[in-house]
């Protein structure tokens, strides 16, 4: 959610899951996948029908009491045999890590 706190002021925190589930209910899902992919495309031509896994997970046990979970996701070209991204989303500290290449 750290991208859409730069472009929407986020007032009464980040939304709930009931509330992502509405918002993408409301939406036409072919006009949406014709959309996006049209998106990606122009960001990247060299994923032109091509398949692309998106897989997330949580870390076994990085729950911690006052402290979120660390959720680990990565997006799998098919048709490259690459990985095309995959990083931890979760703990400040991971973030920290991630944005200052400290890893």
């Amino acid at each position: 959610m750290t991208g859409s706190r730069r472009h929407t002021p986020q007032l009464n925190g980040i939304p709930s899951h009931d509330t992502f589930d509405r918002a993408f209910a409301a939406l036409d899902s072919k006009q949406f996948e014709a959309c996006f992919v049209g998106w990606m495309s122009g960001l990247i031509p060299s994923l032109v029908d091509q398949i692309v896994a998106i897989d997330g997970k949580t870390v076994p046990g990085s729950h911690q009491q006052d402290k979120r979970a660390i959720h680990q996701v990565s997006a799998y070209g098919a048709g490259l045999g690459l990985v095309l991204g995959q990083g931890p989303h979760g703990r400040q500290e991971q973030r920290n890590r991630r944005d200052t290449g400290a890893d």
